[in-house]
């Protein structure tokens, strides 16, 4: 059944068939809008096997990850403690339920303030070093 509280995106990889069916609540995302943009549209991103799970995790957004591809170990986001992993299709909608649903793993990509400062603070020591 579908859920009538949900919109779906879908992008495919630019070397993939584009074409997609589209229908009610369910649109397709125009490989003209840049995906760096287009990360912060979604309250949720699914991905199978993709670098768009790191531009997710960079982007502060709940991850889903599909484990079920032969690329998985390419991008083992789920291993590596990024976002929630399913090894079947099977699981997708409760999945996505249940991620959406959990606010306590928003925390998990909250991104460190951290990384900022310690990049400027060794950029002005360069600074001060050369001026």
């Amino acid at each position: 059944s579908v859920n009538k509280d949900f919109n779906l995106i879908l992008r495919r990889h630019p070397s993939q068939n584009q074409e997609i069916t589209v229908g009610e609540r369910i649109y397709k995302s125009s490989l003209d809008i840049d995906f760096n943009i287009m990360v912060h549209v979604p309250d949720l991103i699914i991905q199978v096997a993709s670098t768009i799970g790191m531009q997710a995790i960079i982007a502060n957004k709940l991850l889903l990850n599909v484990d079920c591809s032969i690329f998985t170990n390419d991008t083992p986001y789920t291993k590596m403690g990024f976002g929630t992993g399913i090894n079947s299709l099977n699981k997708l909608p409760t999945a996505i339920l249940d991620t959406l649903s959990n606010n306590s793993l928003k925390k998990e990509y909250k991104p460190t303030q951290d990384a900022l400062k310690n990049v400027t603070k060794e950029l002005k020591k360069i600074y001060d070093t050369y001026s």
